[in-house]
């Protein structure tokens, strides 16, 4: 199960926070949100603290949202499976 919350920042930049399970059940809906802002040029920050799961297809997804979006807060066990680093 996945839990998507948006909080909009300005008119240019929204938070999307992403706790729980994500999988390739739960994928889509986050696809969902990311491309919706992206397709309006919004700034994204991803903020993944409440991650608690991925799969295969959850990492691949990430890792295609690294040039994309502003990662925030990665678990540990997280960034070393999709070797993400933080853009601050």
């Amino acid at each position: 199960m996945i839990h998507i919350s948006e909080t909009t920042n300005d008119d240019n930049s929204i938070t999307v926070e992403v706790d729980g399970r994500l999988n390739r059940k739960s994928m889509p809906s986050l696809m969902n949100v990311c491309e919706r802002h992206i397709e309006s040029n919004k700034t994204i920050f991803l903020h993944l603290k409440g991650i608690t799961h991925t799969d295969e297809s959850g990492r691949q997804y990430l890792k295609h949202l690294k040039n994309c979006v502003h990662f925030l807060s990665i678990p540990e066990f997280l960034k070393l499976e999709i070797n993400l680093k933080l853009k601050l």
